[in-house]
This record gives structure tokens, sequence and C-alpha cells, in this order.
């Protein structure tokens, strides 16, 4: 006993052992996904934003604004004087339209030109009027920058405090592709803080994007970015004497918890150098992942409730199957009927209508006393089981009491009413020699006739005596 009790002892703290070292590599492995989609989606972001520029830089609306032909002669441009106000227009519009693209991302787009006068500018999808636009953007950060660099190549700042937008930005900008070759203009978006924290914020965890060169915290994407605040958590330096050894990616400690870290892709002409860090909610305790017993018994118990969920449904489907199945004839009831037509009757319609039989047996009562009624309860069985084989496909049957019987079916599933009653009429049909039974048959076409379900059960119980009676008349004379 001794020996078998150290051979579960040794096996359980193995078992702990394994289950803590399990439970910290899994969420290493979770905090690096998260990471490395956090980058992922910062450099898209960049991507994006580049290309929208880079489309910019290429608008003929852009060439025609200093006089040449976008589509005619590639050489020298002459410029005008003053742009038409047509031309004006439609670089407003071309602004406009980009800056649409991300509508909850772009603060501001600009046309400026190259003596630092700002041709064109939209605020959050707004043109400015003529005599609000800046004369002279040489002094912004942005402007220097991307005149610095060959055509062609978009140019993204480090974040700055906008004075147009109001808040934090970060400039993408490139020259504008004219056909002499000479520098005259630039596109430039200012791309809000808050919308690169916007990316990130979506389902990734938290998410922290912090500065390679000096470890701050750029972005918090539990933090929204508004109102000119300070960028991330100026407060927070805990990675400034990690992030110098870095690499592209990693797995690291924070405070006692785990964390891991991946660098954002950068393209030529990005001067953001950035980590996307995440870290664990909570440091490991030395409990963490350690629990074969508590294992245990959450397991018994969760076999007990699903056994019980089992049973219980089993249990309740019976029940319905019970309260909406007529016992005798194994068919649906009058309460499954009337919830079938409640479902049914909305959803008819006059190009494809709904049928509703109504039959009663002809010498059931002469059948039940002449034979006994166990005789007739077998035939009420076998007279209802080749209703639901003559209709199945076809539509539903019922037997909603003593020897009536309903049919519902779609039009659109049977030929004809006449060819659905002929169907009813030959299932429930009893040759016998001594007391042969038929039966007498009413129908209505839903929604066309009623719909109402009180009226049509109505309708058709009256129809399906009309025959009766007509039938009865018959036989008497």
């Amino acid at each position: 006993m001794l020996t078998a009790a150290l051979i579960f002892l040794i096996a359980a703290l193995g078992s702990a052992a394994s289950g803590r070292a399990n439970t910290l590599k899994t969420e290493q492995s979770e905090l690096a996904q998260r990471s490395a989609v956090g980058s992922h989606k910062m450099s898209e972001f960049f991507e994006r934003a580049s290309t929208i520029v880079e489309l910019g830089g290429r608008n003929y609306s852009f060439v025609d604004y200093y006089g040449g032909d976008a589509y005619g002669d590639r050489g020298h441009l002459p410029l005008k004087a003053k742009p038409t106000d047509q031309i004006v227009e439609r670089v407003n519009q071309d602004l406009a339209h980009m800056g649409r693209m991300y509508a909850d991302r772009i603060g501001a787009a600009a046309f400026i030109d190259v003596s630092g006068v700002t041709n064109a500018a939209v605020i959050h999808g707004k043109p400015v009027v003529a005599d609000k636009l800046p004369q002279n953007s040489r002094t912004a950060p942005y402007f220097q920058p991307v005149f610095g660099v060959s055509p062609g190549v978009v140019r993204q700042s480090r974040p700055y405090r906008s004075p147009t937008v109001g808040d934090w930005v970060i400039s993408s900008g490139t020259q504008v592709l004219m056909p002499d070759h000479v520098k005259h203009a630039m596109v430039h978006f200012e791309i809000t803080v808050e919308g690169f924290r916007r990316e990130l914020d979506g389902g990734y965890g938290h998410l922290l994007v912090v500065d390679a060169a000096t470890g701050a915290v750029v972005i918090d994407s539990a933090s929204p970015q508004q109102n000119g605040q300070p960028l991330g958590d100026p407060g927070n330096h805990r990675f400034t004497p990690l992030v110098g050894q870095w690499q592209d990616a990693g797995l690291m400690k924070v405070d006692g918890r785990q964390a891991a870290y991946h660098r954002v892709p950068s393209e030529v002409g990005n001067d953001n150098h950035w980590y996307v860090v995440t870290v664990a909610p909570a440091a490991p305790g030395p409990f963490t992942g350690v629990g074969v017993l508590p294992g245990i018994v959450v397991l018994t118990a969760a076999l007990i409730i699903v056994y019980a969920v089992i049973m219980l449904r089993k249990s309740q489907s019976a029940l319905v199957r019970a309260a909406n199945t007529d016992p005798l004839t194994g068919l649906r009831n009058r309460r499954r009927l009337e919830a079938d037509l409640a479902v049914l009757l909305p959803k008819c319609t006059e190009d494809d209508p709904l049928y509703l039989t109504l039959s009663d047996l002809n010498g059931f009562k002469a059948y039940n006393d002449t034979l006994g009624h166990p005789v007739g309860d077998t035939l009420l069985a076998r007279l209802g089981q080749r209703l639901s084989d003559a209709v199945q496909g076809r539509g539903g049957a019922y037997r909603i009491g003593g020897d009536e019987f309903c049919v519902v079916a779609r039009a659109s599933d049977v030929d004809s009413p006449d060819a659905l009653i002929a169907l009813v009429s030959q299932a429930l049909r009893e040759d016998h020699d001594r007391v042969p039974v038929t039966a007498s048959h009413g129908l209505v076409v839903l929604p066309q006739e009623t719909s109402d379900l009180i009226a049509a059960m109505s309708l058709v119980d009256r129809r399906m005596y009309q025959q009766k009676h007509a039938e009865r008349v018959r036989a008497e004379r």
C-alpha cells in the first residue's frame, strides 16, 4: 500500500509539474501570436496609408492644377498664374475621396506647393475655404523630408501634434509626379494615432506599441488617443532598459509576468520603428496549471451534468412528442396541427398556397358495432399509416380526434386539389365484405379563402359535412 501511495504521489507531482509547464508554454505561445498579429496589423496599416498617398501623387488633377495636360504633352509644364475654379473643385473632390477611404482614420489631406503654400486641403472630409488655407508649411515636420527624397518615395513621419486636426497624427506624404520631372508640389495625409490604435483594438488582447529607440509606449490599445492627450503611457518606462536587447521577436518577463514582443516591419521612408508588445494579465503563481484533483472533480461533475442534460433533453423530447402525437395512430394530433398552421399560414402566398383537408370516416360506427372496438382501433391505426404513406413527401397527416383526419400540403408539392383529395380518399378506404368504410372530405385553399386559423378550421369542417350530407342523401335515395 505504501509503495502504491508513493507511486501515486510521484505521479501526482510529475503531473503537477507537467501541467504547470504546459500552461506557461501555452500562455507564451498565445502572447507571441498576439504580438505577431498586432505587428502585422500595424505594418499593413502603414502600407495601406502609403498606397493611398502614392496614388494621390499620381493623380492627374494635381498635374492639371499647374497647367499641364495630364492626358497630352508630357514635356515642360508652363505654369498658370491661377488655376480655374473647375480644376480647384476637382482637386478638392479627389482629396475628399481619398480621405473617405479611411474616414475615421485620416484627419486631414492637403495638396501643398513646393513654396509652402497650401493649394487645397480637406479636414475630416470637408474642403477648407481658400482664405483659410495655410500659406507657409515649410516649417512643418513633414515638409522637408517629403521634398528631400526622390519623387515616388512615400515619407511617413514620427507622431506629432497636428495644429489642424488637434490630435496626434502621423504624416504620410509624397511628391506629385509631374511630366517635367520638377518638384512642384506634394500630397500629404495626416493619419491619426487613434486610427492606428483602432487597428489593434479588435479582439487581440491588450497590446502596446513601443518605440524601438526609446522604449516609450506610443500606443496603448486599451486607451483611446483623443483631444491631444500625451501619447500612449508617458509614465511607463518599464521597456526602456529592455528594448535595446530585443531581436525581431521574442519572449520576456515584465514585473514577473510573461510577455512577448514582435517588430513592426517598416519600409523605406517610414521614420517609425516600433515593436508590438503584449503582457500577460497576471504573474504565474505556484499552483498555475496544477489541478489534478480539481480537474478530476470538474471532469466528474461535467460528465454528470452532460449526462443529466442528455437525459433531461430526452425526457423533454419524449414529453413533446407525446403532447403532439396521437397515441393510437402515431400521427400528429390536433395540437400539432394548430401549431404547424400557425407557422405555415403567414408564409403561404397566393402563388404558392396551402391546402388543408378534413376527412371523416363513413361507416366507422357500424364497423365498430359489428366487429368490436378493438378491431375498430386497429382499423384506425391501419388507415392512419396508409394516410401517412400516401402524403409522404407531399404534406403532413394528422388525426385530430375520433375518426377525423387532416392533411396539410403546399400546392407546389401536389398536382391539384382534386389529386390530393384522391390520395386521401384512397388511403382512408376499407373494402370490408360486411361493413365497408369510406370517408367524406372538405378542402380549403389558404390564404385565398382565409388567412385565419379558426376560420380555416370552421370552413373546412363545414365543407366536409356538406359532402357527407350529400352522400347520405344519395345513399338514402
